[in-house]
């Protein structure tokens, strides 16, 4: 399909539509984040951010009026025991509610009820409460320094002397935003992320400020509503109306593609091979249903993983292709359950679910948006889609994060869609079988996006210099002749935003 990482879950349940995204979730801070050629793009397409704003579109009240909060699963393979504990006050990275939680409690009181051992519970209160600075005599600069070159894990088990099972209490809670879990994380990043710590050791002030922005803009199906409005402003036969309110149901006519007629033909199901400089031309080669094929351009931008890029573009001198080859994306699992009704959450009282040791580190009901024709299921007895999210690591084994990444890719790879349906069911029995769910009776259709190569790597002060990462960064997607290289990887950032800046400067740079 077209849209790389922005897809598009479908499902129809008894007549009624639910969409779901399996890759790019929404858009992060358009106001303070999106660049000029974003916002430009934004406009033309007819997608205004500011509407998300509004509660007939994102229903922001509809979770905290029903009582719900944040809660925190801890299964009995890491804690000895399987509890749900609800009021998780953390607020980590981009969110819909921050700096605020709704139905929040005292974070002494989550801990308490919380199945950790005494030491964990007071180490942790202490390391929350910011009562105590762990690196006292040194100056703010060195702590910043030295909180860079060690990970949280590290941090929590060496620098506080936490016991494992406070560690444990953070392990993956940062897998959904960054694809990697705290032992592969700087403490610097960590405590910059939301993680606590900061407080304590008086550099609260230190962190980048991302603006005071809800993650509220995002589509039913996430950014695959702006892929779709992008190939229907060059291809405007494809499907009816117009707009961001159209655009969420509209159907497309994929046999408009690739017309003749079309000023612009978008081909599928084309694995480009070769990308190479020819005299004053590009030649493109591609496989097509095992038969290779070969066009030429007078310019070509390769928008690719810079994974493959290398491989694909012959002609790149070593040290670029050495620069491409260290981007080795995370691995991640994006999988949408549909379930009969959500009793069992209002039962438990919450909307989701962290699970920092569990298969599944995220569990939870998905954005309730409602725009255009479009109607979020606002009833607790209606059907409803589940986000659930998992990320293939080795946690605590030693490896880098790019290693990491790498034995977890494989993994996912080789695991059988049966053995994930396993796990689905039954984390969703342990988390919500209080509550009075059946993965059962009350599953109505499962899929599971294997986002093989997921999130962009990010310049990461524990295996990189991270100093050197601009001129890397601009080194690593150097056009060469008529060739121009653009990708979320291209930025070393896995945001949308990121990779229409780098298609912008792309094009302008073979304009």
């Amino acid at each position: 399909d077209f849209g790389g990482h922005a897809k598009r879950n479908e499902f129809d349940v008894n007549g009624r539509l639910i969409l779901g995204y399996g890759g790019s979730e929404s858009m992060a801070s358009p106001r303070t984040e999106y660049g000029k050629d974003a916002k430009r793009m934004l406009r033309a397409l007819g997608v205004d951010p500011e509407r998300f704003y509004s509660e007939r579109v994102f229903h922001r009240k509809l979770y905290p009026g029903l009582g719900l909060s944040r809660g925190i699963f801890f299964n009995k393979e890491a804690f000895g025991t399987d509890k749900l504990v609800t009021g998780d006050p953390l607020v980590i990275g981009f969110d819909e509610f921050g700096p605020k939680t709704p139905n929040a409690r005292n974070i002494n009181d989550v801990l308490s009820d919380s199945p950790l051992s005494r030491d964990a519970k007071d180490g942790l209160a202490s390391l929350f409460g910011g009562d105590k600075d762990v690196m006292a005599g040194m100056s703010k600069a060195d702590k910043i320094s030295a909180l860079a070159k060690i990970s949280y894990r590290e941090f929590l088990e060496k620098t506080c002397r936490l016991p494992k099972d406070a560690a444990d209490y953070f392990q993956g809670r940062l897998n959904d935003n960054v694809g990697l879990g705290i032992d592969c994380i700087a403490a610097f990043d960590a405590m910059e992320g939301g993680l606590p710590g900061a407080k304590g050791l008086g550099i609260e002030d230190a962190f980048e400020s991302h603006g005071d922005e809800p993650y509220i803009h995002h589509f039913p199906d996430g950014n695959a509503s702006i892929a779709r409005l992008i190939v229907q402003s060059l291809i405007p036969k494809i499907a009816p109306g117009r707009g961001m309110d159209a655009i969420v149901t509209a159907r497309f006519d994929y046999g408009q593609l690739d017309l003749p007629a079309n000023s612009v033909r978008i081909r599928l199901n084309s694995t480009a091979i070769l990308v190479r400089n020819e005299a004053a031309r590009v030649t493109v080669g591609y496989v097509t249903q095992g038969t290779v094929h070969r066009i030429s351009a007078a310019r070509a931008v390769v928008a690719t993983y810079s994974s493959i890029a290398r491989h694909i573009v012959p002609e790149l001198p070593q040290p670029q292709k050495d620069i491409m080859a260290q981007n080795v994306k995370a691995p991640l699992l994006y999988t949408k359950v549909i379930i009969r009704n959500w009793q069992s959450f209002i039962k438990l009282g919450v909307h989701s679910i962290a699970a920092p040791m569990a298969y599944h580190s995220l569990v939870k009901l998905d954005y309730p948006v409602s725009i255009g024709a479009y109607k979020f299921p606002v009833r607790p007895d209606q059907p409803i889609g589940l986000q659930l999210v998992h990320v293939p690591l080795e946690p605590n084994s030693g490896l880098s994060g790019r290693d990491q990444c790498r034995a977890g890719r494989a993994r996912l790879l080789a695991t059988p869609f049966d053995k994930i349906e396993t796990e689905i069911r039954s984390d969703l029995d342990r988390m919500l079988g209080p509550g009075g769910f059946s993965a059962k009776d009350d599953i109505l259709a499962i899929t599971v996006n294997r986002w093989s190569h997921g999130y962009a790597y990010s310049w990461n002060s524990l295996y990189d210099d991270v100093d050197k990462g601009d001129t890397l960064m601009t080194e690593g997607r150097a056009k060469i002749g008529r060739i121009a290289f653009a990708n979320s990887d291209t930025g070393f950032d896995a945001y949308a935003h990121t990779a229409i800046a780098e298609a912008a400067l792309a094009a302008r740079e073979i304009a």
